[in-house]
Order: C-alpha cells, then structure tokens, then sequence
C-alpha cells in the first residue's frame, strides 16, 4: 500500500497510519483497471494470511502498526515485510559487462532471466570461479558456452491480482 505523506498541502506524516490511510482513501479514485485501493486487515492471524498469500503465489504481506507515524529515511521497527520467497536451481551463463547482471538458465537449458542483485560474497565467488572458464565476449556480455555455473538463487514472485 502507498501512504500519503502530504495533505491539502501540510505534512502528515505525524498522523497515525490509520488515519494517514483514510485520508489516502479519501484523495484516491474509485477502483479502475489502474489503481486499487488496497484494503487493510485487523485483527487476523498473520501466519495465516501469509501462507494464504504463499498458497497464491503472492509476494508477501506488510505488518504494520495501525498506530504508527511515517519515519522517512530508515525502516522502521513498527513495520515489517514478510515475503514469499521461492527458490530454483540454476546455471549462470554469464554476465552483462556494463552494469551487474548474470544471465541465468533453468538446468534443461531454458532461459530463466538475468539476476540483478547479489551479495559481495556471491559475486566474489562466481567471479573468482569464472577466471577459470573460457568465455566469448561481446560489447554487451561475457558468456560461459562450455562452463555454466551451478547456483541456487532465491527470488519472489511478482504476481499482479486482477
């Protein structure tokens, strides 16, 4: 869910998200095709909305303090994201030369996207892994044909809910 930070032109963000929400609420259109107002839950067990939301392949659940303020700039102990992990075995093939990326197949060969985030030590250690390999370049990427690298990533799913 969004949050309004600004109202008729004074800061909010001292409000409560509870009423920070119904001012949104107010401000926002009527459901369209573009935009819905995402409605919040009380009152309900967590554990069990989350594994609703994972039964769905949905990314995850917000937590949040109905009572909390907007804190810009750091997160905040009043809110936490819960998410939907799912995780697969694949080869990375290679990597983009001009901004971080590896080109990732599932293990029947398939293409299965590029990886745009990676820890320092996994970068470390599929760099250091890849000096071993023969690769063919080209102005865009570098490629591992003979080589790929066996990895498991972690990813969510981003599931848009019509």
């Amino acid at each position: 869910m969004f949050d309004i930070l600004y109202y008729k032109g004074k800061d909010v963000t001292s409000r409560p998200l509870e009423q920070r929400k119904l001012l949104l609420f107010d401000v926002l259109p009527d459901d369209s095709s573009l935009i819905a107002k995402v409605k919040s839950l009380s009152g309900l067990n967590s554990e069990q909305l989350f594994s609703l939301c994972c039964s769905q392949s949905l990314e995850g659940i917000d937590l949040k303090r109905k009572d909390s303020t907007y804190t810009a700039g750091h997160r905040s102990k009043n809110w936490l994201k819960v998410i939907n992990y799912s995780f697969e075995g694949v080869l990375i093939t290679g990597y983009r030369r001009s901004e971080f990326g590896w080109l990732l197949n599932f293990e029947d060969g398939s293409p299965a996207g590029t990886l745009e985030f990676a820890s320092h030590h996994a970068r470390q250690t599929v760099y250091r892994m890849a000096e071993k390999f023969n690769y063919e370049e080209s102005s865009d990427f570098v490629r591992f044909p003979a080589n790929p690298i066996k990895a498991r990533v972690k990813f969510t799913i981003q599931k848009l809910v019509t």
